[in-house]
């Protein structure tokens, strides 16, 4: 109708202006523009959010009596993540946090979950208070469990070689050889050896021990056991030397000691003790070399001197022996008997009384 009356009133001002058209063309009509529709459409989705939108927020959400930590996500925010969730502020330690549901069973998580809170705020001020969760079950609840400072390992105890117990032990051998129980003392001596594997003196003690009762093999084992041990120690291998000599094992006493060679520098005792074996087994020339080192590293000691010069007179070596002889009687330290004989061979090599 509105066409209509537009076309009417077209005729009446063309007739009143005195121009009658040839043929009626009604207005052109104008294209809506894109922009209102785009206003009108974006307006239409935004009532439609505005009537929907309480529908699914106003929906009660199904949660558990447990109550859940603060720190972590709840389901209402997985769920819908287009909702803006307002800012809370940290709970205070006086802060009660909330819980849903009002059965007897969620005051009681609602008191542990403030209890937890508390405990939780003056245990760790520094750090964001968390609750931990409280749980019933059919033992009752449990309570929240407190993480305690990992203690440190016990350092080691190291006793040392001054310890009470050691020197006890060592003073009850040491009474026991003084009251002349040796089976006493041979066993405190096996308890200390035990404690002190590498105390070689208290082997030797024992080895010993076993040979002045009689015990040679013992002695020997133990004495074997030590020079394996400790090959360059001296003071073993001229003992167990000696306890073969006991033996009557002349060859293996010397050669035990010659293996010491092997091992320098060797002991001033066992070179006496190896020259004199070697000049007992007709082995002249191994005993004169002994002899020339001694008289070299002890020169004021008379047994080497006249060592040296009995191998030297056997040896036909008339210079070495006059010489030898000499050094031995000035120094005036042997037996009166040894320093008539020492005279005697003088007088005899060269004619001339000392």
């Amino acid at each position: 109708m509105s066409v209509v009356n537009k076309m009417l009133k077209d005729l009446e001002q063309r007739e009143s202006s005195g121009v009658t058209p040839a043929n009626y063309q009604p207005p052109v009509k104008k294209p809506v523009p894109v922009r209102l529709l785009v206003i009108i459409l974006v307006g239409v989705i935004a009532i439609g959010l505005m009537m929907f939108w309480p529908m699914e927020s106003n929906t009660p959400v199904a949660q558990s009596p447990v109550v859940q930590p603060i720190n972590q996500t709840s389901a209402a925010e997985t769920t819908i993540p287009e909702q803006p969730q307002p800012e809370v502020a940290e709970p205070s330690p006086q802060t009660e946090p909330v819980v849903v549901g009002s059965s007897p069973q969620d005051d009681i998580n609602q008191a542990v979950s403030a209890t937890t809170t508390t405990t939780t705020t003056r245990t760790a001020p520094t750090e964001q208070p968390v609750v931990p969760e409280a749980t019933a079950s059919n033992e009752g609840l449990s309570l929240p469990v407190v993480e305690s400072i990992p203690k440190q390992a016990p350092k080691p105890v190291i006793k040392s070689s001054s310890d009470p117990g050691k020197m006890a032990l060592k003073a009850q051998i040491a009474d026991a050889i003084e009251r002349n129980n040796a089976n006493e003392a041979i066993r405190l001596l096996k308890i200390l050896i035990l404690q002190q594997p590498d105390n070689i003196g208290a082997k030797k003690r024992l080895a010993a021990l076993y040979f002045s009762e009689g015990r040679s093999e013992d002695a020997q084992r133990v004495l074997q056991d030590t020079l394996t041990q400790v090959p360059s120690d001296s003071s073993v291998r001229l003992m167990y030397a000696r306890l073969m000599a006991q033996q009557n094992e002349q060859d293996l006493a010397y050669y035990t000691l010659k293996a010491a060679d092997d091992y320098p520098p060797a002991n001033i005792e066992l070179l006496g003790f190896r020259a004199s074996m070697a000049q007992q087994l007709g082995k002249l020339d191994d005993a004169l070399t002994d002899y020339n080192v001694l008289v070299t590293i002890d020169a004021r000691n008379a047994k080497w001197w006249l060592g040296q010069a009995v191998v030297a007179d056997k040896q036909g070596e008339r210079k070495l022996a006059i010489e030898s002889y000499r050094e031995a009687f000035a120094l005036q330290s042997l037996d009166a008997n040894i320093q008539r004989f020492i005279q005697q061979r003088l007088q005899s090599l060269t004619g001339v009384t000392p």
